[in-house]
């Protein structure tokens, strides 16, 4: 891994850019991607997924009781959300 601290300075060279891409690369089989808003809650209420990013809207899935789950913050247009019963 890169120290929070040097990931901006590493993925300024090329070569941080091809470790990132390496890595996406070794992770992709296992990313599931959404492509409406209604999908990320969808996708935590049948366990598909153990997080997600979600738009924020009055569905997001930490509004949505019968699929409680916390938001961890807000990046720009989304938010990370983890399901409440998650591992």
């Amino acid at each position: 891994g890169v120290p929070a601290a040097e990931v901006y300075d590493v993925l300024s060279t090329p070569a941080g850019v091809d470790r990132a891409f390496a890595k996406l690369d070794s992770i992709k089989g296992d990313i599931i991607w959404w492509e409406a808003g209604a999908q990320p809650p969808q996708l935590l209420a049948d366990g598909e997924v153990a997080m997600t990013t979600a738009e924020q809207s009055p569905q997001s899935p930490s509004r949505n009781s019968r699929n409680p789950a916390e938001s961890t913050g807000r990046f720009g247009f989304s938010r990370m959300s983890i399901a409440a019963d998650s591992q």
